[in-house]
């Protein structure tokens, strides 16, 4: 209650300061409901003690926000115009937590880095400043909830702010085969299966062989590639999966196809077999779609 009345007061303080416009939900978003936050579906991880999510699938991450106005407030011709800005207040609130919550590899989380890095943490905020609202709606009671938005990849996005800071993996060379292979000229990409291992969705996820080489990870992926697009596209339905069968993932028409034996790390990272592994070293060299980020992985 001593929350919800600080952001309300809060609300008042900025309305009656600036009645600047707020920034309404882009025309082309999707559309979010409050029953997507109270029941998440496949592919959609609950954070923000149930305030928010992560969007593996879409990679965007979506809070709710409420404000309503104090009683002693309720006749102001503002009174709308308050209570919405209390919602918007609340969801950056949720927003924060949210981010903090983004798994960044098997051992570290969005809040380690902001922890560690000043530079991240202003980045972060002012991030969270710029969100979309995507809906809002205004309940009879005069409550006003709003959803908000903002992106995992792209140029403006959290995993720009994860690849520029001082925390991020240092860049490597890509290991070769360990034996010659002859692998067909038109691969485009690769689709790893790990359905049924529980593989969690992280941002920088990894593929290791047998031995413990890492055959693909964020130490290898161009940068500009993996802010546009991540290090890999999850699978979780059958309905993702046809689009699969259909070429239109980021592996392309012709991709490798490698089963996993097993996950590590928390269950974050894949285990391949060695042969695995030289396949899919040989089969990037020439055609970089392991530097093109152009990975598919079935959860």
């Amino acid at each position: 209650m001593f929350r919800k009345n600080m952001i309300c007061l809060l609300a008042i303080l900025l309305v009656l300061a600036s009645f600047n416009a707020f920034s309404f939900a882009a025309e082309n978003e999707k559309a979010v409901t409050l029953d997507d936050f109270a029941h998440p579906g496949h592919g959609i991880e609950s954070v923000a003690e149930g305030h928010g999510m992560i969007d593996w699938r879409q990679g965007v991450i979506e809070v709710q926000g409420s404000g309503t106005v104090l009683a002693e407030y309720a006749a102001m011709p503002q009174a709308k115009i308050i209570a919405r800005r209390a919602a918007i207040v609340d969801g950056y609130h949720n927003l924060a937590q949210a981010v903090k919550e983004v798994q960044i590899d098997a051992q570290s989380t969005m809040k380690n880095i902001q922890l560690a890095d000043d530079n991240a943490r202003m980045k972060v905020a002012a991030l969270i400043q710029g969100a979309r609202i995507i809906s809002e709606n205004q309940a009879e009671n005069g409550e006003v909830t709003v959803v908000m938005a903002l992106d995992l990849y792209g140029d403006n996005s959290l995993n720009k702010i994860i690849m520029e800071s001082s925390q991020n993996v240092k860049q490597a060379s890509i290991p070769q085969p360990t034996v010659p292979m002859n692998i067909s000229d038109r691969v485009t990409g690769l689709i790893v299966n790990a359905r049924g291992l529980g593989l969690e969705p992280v941002m920088a996820v990894k593929i290791y062989d047998q031995s413990g080489r890492a055959v693909y990870g964020n130490q290898y992926g161009d940068i500009q590639y993996q802010i546009a697009r991540g290090l890999a596209e999850y699978v979780f339905t059958d309905e993702d999966r046809q689009t699969v069968t259909a070429e239109k993932s980021r592996a392309g028409s012709a991709p490798l196809i490698i089963k996993a034996l097993g996950l590590r790390d928390n269950n974050c990272d894949l285990v391949i077999s060695n042969e695995d592994g030289d396949k899919i070293l040989a089969a990037n060299s020439g055609r970089n779609f392991i530097q093109k980020c152009a990975v598919v992985l079935e959860k």
